[in-house]
């Protein structure tokens, strides 16, 4: 039992170092809403939740990459989403995939694809598609360590900084 404490104690006091070199505040993955030079790079989705039930049931969140089922008017329908945005000094390219299934049907796939310009200001990020059917779109921003949280009147989506 000595020995396997023992064990555990050197692991601890070796790993403890390597864990606060890689927390650090120079985390290259860390973003700071009020440093621009933050802002480039990939992110990955992680959740997302739906507010309007427009495009996913309000209120439902779907964690990025994991099937989800949900009933919605009596049919049984297996979401799974993922999706990227890429974010460079003034530009981004959003895509976000949706597999759906439907029981007693074959599995669908939907992907779309969105560029444009942003900017950030305050807690406000402005996206400008280059589709005009797109056009203009205003979101709540937020920023935890490498997590991005982007909010509007239809959904929540949260991004991890890659």
């Amino acid at each position: 039992m000595k020995r396997i404490l023992n064990i555990s104690m050197a692991f601890v006091l070796l790993a403890t170092p390597i864990f606060w070199l890689n927390c650090d505040g120079d985390n290259p993955a860390a973003v700071d809403l009020n440093d621009p030079s933050t802002f480039p790079g990939t992110y990955k989705l992680i959740s997302v939740t739906g507010k309007s039930g427009e495009d996913f049931p309000a209120g439902l969140t779907i964690k990025a990459g994991e099937p989800t089922t949900v009933t919605i008017e009596g049919f049984t329908i297996t979401l799974t989403v993922t999706g990227t945005l890429t974010l460079t000094e003034t530009r981004y390219t959003f895509s976000i995939t949706v597999k759906f299934a439907l029981t007693g049907f074959p599995e669908e796939t939907e992907t779309d694809t969105d560029t444009g310009t942003y900017s950030i200001s305050g807690s406000t990020l402005t996206t400008v598609s280059d589709d005009s059917e797109v056009g203009t779109t205003t979101f709540t921003i937020s920023a935890s360590g490498s997590e991005l949280t982007l909010e509007d009147d239809e959904a929540k989506l949260v991004f991890e900084k890659q």
